[in-house]
């Protein structure tokens, strides 16, 4: 965060630690189609204590009420963190302002709250409250409502048992459906997630990594 506020930029990534490339791709092409339709995941995944207090901890930094948003709201769903230099600045500010003390107190103070759930949490709450393009610009997904859209419903059963993280998070778990898989690639297609969270290569037959993987 501290990179993030200094130095000077439009857009820049926060690359997740267990983030991956599932294929060759143009970094520059990334940024390109994110800025022409920035888009960020929420869902009904917070299960756990850990997943409360990372969203609890970010409302409390933006003094807001978790309830405004639901107590099983979760947006850490993409492991694709693309941020904007003018939402930080902005962010930066509106904390400044609500607890009249500087932005490193409020965080340290308040929870230390991961920054990309910052930053997600403050883009949804000014998108409601403002006309500003800064935020109306940004598509609020609902990964539930997206993923049946794509037909991955049939792997509901799994999606149900997933405890720590976001659906999108842990899709490569889906891999087990093989059915759900075209739907799924499709949907990572459209928005461009290039990058992707894969912990179990055995997840699933190398076909079906492939179909899933290599759109």
């Amino acid at each position: 965060m501290a990179a993030a506020m200094e130095l000077k930029y439009d857009w820049a990534l926060w690359l997740d630690s267990e983030a991956i490339a599932v294929q060759p791709f143009s970094i520059r092409q990334t940024f390109d189609s994110y800025i022409k339709n920035p888009t960020i995941f929420r869902s009904k995944m917070t299960n756990t204590d850990f997943m409360r207090a990372i969203i609890g901890s970010s409302a409390n930094v933006l003094n807001r009420d978790i309830e405004s948003f639901g107590q099983k709201f979760w947006n850490l769903e993409s492991v694709e963190w693309i941020f904007e230099k003018a939402v930080i600045d902005d962010l930066v500010q509106y904390v400044e302002n609500t607890h009249n003390q500087d932005f490193w107190t409020a965080w340290a103070t308040r929870g230390s709250p991961f920054e990309i759930s910052l930053y997600n949490m403050h883009v949804q709450a000014r998108k409601l409250e403002t006309t500003n393009p800064m935020f109306t610009k940004y598509q609020i997904i609902e990964t539930e409502t997206e993923m049946e859209r794509f037909g991955i419903g049939a792997a509901r059963a799994i999606m149900d048992t997933m405890t720590g993280t976001g659906m999108l998070e842990r899709g490569y778990e889906l891999f087990k459906v093989a059915e759900v898989v075209p739907g799924f690639s499709a949907m990572l297609k459209k928005f461009g997630q290039r990058l992707f969270r894969l912990d179990d290569l055995g997840i699933a037959p190398p076909e079906v990594l492939a179909n899933t993987l290599f759109w």
